[in-house]
């Protein structure tokens, strides 16, 4: 055929130059004379020579997006501010850009394409001027699969559109090369563990300006999953691995499933790294063996936090972790809180995978002693409830909880004794715990509760939230954030409902710029009494001004009401200013929140000290 070019099995060095041009950067290796030009200009002082300034102009004709490629994939842009010492240099340089230029059309489907330049030398600095005229753009006109190994036909389904592709589009170097690794893919997904592609052929006919190409792959054979061999763990129990990994011996190889199984592992917390790899070649019965190879992290940690609020005081909180108790992945946390108006400690336990895969057990303890202007309280409680995923970012809970409660309020000590069955339902897609920027939660609670003791209670407590996060631009460097939760405590009256029960808002982690737990109705002390239900909302415009420091404006409202459901929208609103100091492990937060619409018993404002974003 006139004007085509073949690219077989054993010139792969001309494949690789024409499908995978945008590997650039080592198309830069510096050629010249035997002498110290040979070496890379990076690595000769700038001040052996003032060197040869110039500019550069490009003028890329046609397509948009290719004058971005061509711009990064450009020596002489990317040490402009390390100029040659000689115009033998500067002009090596812009021929090797010319190279460089040239592939960078042909991958994108540009076989076509021309690249001129001119240097004018006499300017001052030098410039040096490139005309890149990309021509007609070249199409896919074939695309054929040739199977090597004998049988049927192992991916009917494994036409142009499952590969991405389509006849006519523009030949791309990327989304042609992608294909192959869709195709490897989706054979190791029905089964054939070893499918490779043995080679690629492509014909580029000028005349008709187009590309075929013919992929002869070997999908070798037909295999299941062979026996596991569980290599480097020491700590953790190898059976609890191979739970992990529920790969049925005999049964059809899919490297989906093998793929869910080592992001299971990693999922662990307990390993620097965790493969599955695969055995180069079947066994006598036709099954494949693998290797589960981890290599474990340190299991044990200490930690802790620190916040300051000018209602709630200092705070601050330190933990002992264990995440590998009993070799299986168990989780045992102490925690010890100390601030102003609380103390506690609790001990949480969860067993992963109780019973049945990404389901978990979770036990918890605590006891509390908390002193504030609506009650005072000393209580123990205690929990076990099941926990699972349920479908993409949700999980579900499901346990029994008990309470016992000695609270003195306006003067009067009760003591309670209360039971509930907890149920909760969370989804979560943030792309981060402490700063997200994308995505969204949502929390759900339902808890009936029976009391005892003093008097006998009958209540249902539900609640329902949720945040938002929306990147403005793709760097994320401006984030609109929203956020909403409303409550209700259903059976009772708002004065039969234990005081450490009820409804309060206000402060850090509520309703910024009033005091703590006083939003809401409040007694002849100006003290508050809490409700029976709850409405917040709040919204921030999270501002990035460099890559560590940031501004958040932000607005919050709410209001805790006597009535079952909140009954109107009259909510004490604040609003603020934050700053933000970005670390590698969260933000470091300093909010300041001033009433709008406060009370006379309100501050004239509040700030807050702590880590992680406020909601």
């Amino acid at each position: 055929m006139p004007g085509e070019v073949r690219i077989g099995r054993k010139p792969r060095a001309c494949a690789i130059a024409l499908f995978l041009a945008l590997s650039l950067s080592a198309c830069g290796t510096l050629f010249g004379d035997s002498d110290e030009s040979d070496l890379p200009e990076s690595t000769l002082s700038a001040d052996d020579a003032p060197g040869i300034a110039y500019e550069v102009d490009l003028d890329v004709d046609g397509d948009t997006d290719l004058a971005g490629l061509i711009e990064a994939s450009s020596e002489l842009l990317r040490l402009q501010d390390n100029p040659p010492q000689t115009l033998a240099r500067l002009e090596r340089r812009v021929e090797r850009d010319r190279e460089t230029f040239q592939k960078v059309l042909r991958s994108e489907g540009y076989y076509a394409g021309t690249v001129e330049y001119e240097i004018d030398r006499e300017a001052e600095p030098v410039e040096v001027d490139f005309n890149i005229d990309t021509g007609r753009a070249y199409r896919l006109a074939a695309y054929d699969i040739v199977y090597t190994a004998p049988g049927d036909e192992p991916c009917p389904e494994c036409d142009l559109g499952a590969l991405n592709l389509e006849l006519g589009q523009r030949a791309r170097a990327e989304p042609i090369v992608n294909a192959e690794s869709l195709l490897v893919r989706r054979l190791q997904e029905l089964g054939y563990p070893l499918a490779e592609v043995e080679d690629r052929k492509t014909v580029v006919d000028h005349d008709e300006a187009s590309m075929m190409v013919t992929l002869t792959v070997d999908q070798g054979p037909l295999a299941g999953y062979g026996p596991i061999e569980v290599a480097g763990a020491e700590d953790v129990s190898e059976n609890y691995i191979r739970r992990l990994v529920p790969l049925e011996p005999g049964a059809r190889f899919d490297q989906g499933t093998v793929d869910e199984a080592r992001r299971r592992l990693a999922d662990t917390g307990l390993f620097e790294s965790a493969q599955i790899q695969t055995a180069d070649s079947v066994n006598a019965d036709g099954n494949v063996p693998l290797t589960v190879r981890v290599l474990e992290r340190p299991h044990r940690s200490i930690g802790g936090s620190a916040s300051y609020s000018s209602t709630e005081g200092a705070r601050g909180e330190v933990f002992w972790e264990h995440r590998n108790l009993l070799h299986e992945n168990e989780t045992f946390r102490i925690t010890g809180t100390a601030a102003e108006i609380e103390q506690g400690l609790t001990m949480n336990f969860r067993k992963p995978h109780f019973g049945t895969l990404d389901q978990d057990l979770v036990v918890d303890l605590a006891g509390l002693r908390r002193t504030t202007d609506a009650f005072d309280e000393l209580s123990g409680l205690g929990s076990v409830v099941l926990e699972r995923s349920l479908f993409e970012h949700w999980r579900v809970s499901g346990g029994v909880s008990t309470q016992y409660s000695v609270i003195k309020e306006d003067g009067e000590e009760t003591t309670t004794l209360l039971f509930g069955l907890p149920l909760t339902a969370t989804r979560d897609d943030t792309d981060s715990i402490l700063d997200p920027t994308r995505g969204s939660r949502l929390a759900f609670t339902l808890t009936p509760y029976y009391g005892t003791l003093d008097r006998e209670l009958t209540f249902v407590s539900a609640t329902a939230g949720g945040s938002a996060y929306y990147s403005l631009d793709d760097e994320s460097r401006y984030v609109l954030a929203g956020r909403a939760r409303v409550g209700t405590l259903y059976g009772e009256d708002s004065e039969d409902i234990p005081a450490n029960m009820r409804f309060y808002a206000g402060g850090g982690g509520s309703v910024r710029g009033y005091e703590f737990q006083k939003v809401g109705p409040l007694d002849d002390d100006d003290d508050p009494v809490g409700g029976i239900s709850l409405l917040e909302v709040g919204a921030e415009m999270r501002i990035k001004i460099t890559e560590t420091i940031g501004i958040v404006p932000f607005i919050d409202g709410g209001m805790v009401y006597d009535s079952e459901f909140p009954d109107d929208f009259d909510l004490l609103w604040a609003a603020g200013i934050g700053a933000r100091y970005y670390t590698g492990f969260g933000p470091f937060r300093l909010d300041v929140a001033f009433p709008i619409n406060g009370r006379d018993s309100d501050d004239f404002f509040q700030f807050y000290v702590s880590l992680g974003q406020a909601f």
